[in-house]
């Protein structure tokens, strides 16, 4: 009798340590995955299909891939990008006027590659919130993808002055040096870029989001250093240039 009570008491305890395992387990699942804000989802699918060159706010660094068809964005969504829009239109339901909220399904809209909502739901959110550095940046990304998308030179103008007026609000926002020093290049202002690029190193001097602002600074160096040697070049005199004809004639 008291071998069989010792025996259940051992199932009992392997039972009790077992339920309390599987409760731990399911509490560290819906920390980390049912609770997420629909910020920190956002980030996580831009890290997980990252189509965008620009950054957006605390997303780990992952390799950019090559521009997605409407096909693929359809039918290939991350899920947390699929939750992050269900969290946020639940949250818009009841409170249809949440800056915040707006500001999320416009960058949600941004990794959908539907860029003119994107605009208008980030601009409704700087309506509201005109000091938002996080805004103001989310905005001029949205106008960055669409001058990438259809080649709308104005709009790149658009996103680098609003990236500026991001930085006047917080100067030392990696990210958002790093999307203007991006911009820059775009606008072939080279000069600023490289001063951007520099400027981003120095906050931010290790790991993969530097790696890539090194490269994105060789890049925009060598195109200043092949300009300057274009024009170091002497000029021909015309009698040099027909001498130079001449001699290239096969005649």
């Amino acid at each position: 009798m008291m071998l069989r009570n010792v025996r259940n008491i051992g199932v009992r305890s392997r039972s009790l340590a077992l339920a309390a395992f599987v409760l731990v387990a399911i509490g560290y699942l819906l920390r980390n995955r049912v609770f997420l804000s629909p910020a920190q989802l956002l980030a996580r699918a831009y890290t997980e299909q990252r189509f965008l060159e620009l950054r957006i706010c605390r997303a780990p660094h992952s390799l950019l891939r090559v521009q997605r068809g409407d096909e693929t964005c359809r039918m290939d969504r991350p899920q947390s990008l699929l939750e992050a829009e269900a969290l946020i239109a639940r949250g818009l339901r009841d409170s249809p006027e949440d800056s915040s909220l707006l500001a999320a399904r416009g960058q949600a809209n941004l990794l959908e590659g539907a860029y003119e909502a994107s605009i208008t739901d980030m601009q409704k959110a700087l309506d509201m919130q005109p000091k938002s550095a996080a805004v103001l940046n989310g905005l001029a990304t949205a106008y960055f993808e669409r001058a990438e998308a259809g080649d709308r030179f104005d709009d790149h103008g658009t996103a680098f002055e609003l990236q500026s007026h991001a930085l006047q609000q917080t100067p030392a926002d990696s990210v958002i040096v790093f999307n203007r020093a991006i911009t820059a290049s775009r606008l072939y202002l080279y000069q600023q870029s490289i001063e951007d690029w520099r400027r981003y190193l120095s906050l931010d001097a290790s790991g993969d989001w530097s790696d890539e602002a090194r490269q994105h600074l060789r890049e925009v160096q060598g195109i200043l250093d092949a300009h300057d040697q274009r024009t170091k070049t002497p000029v021909l005199t015309p009698t040099e240039f027909v001498q130079r004809v001449n001699a290239s004639d096969p005649k």
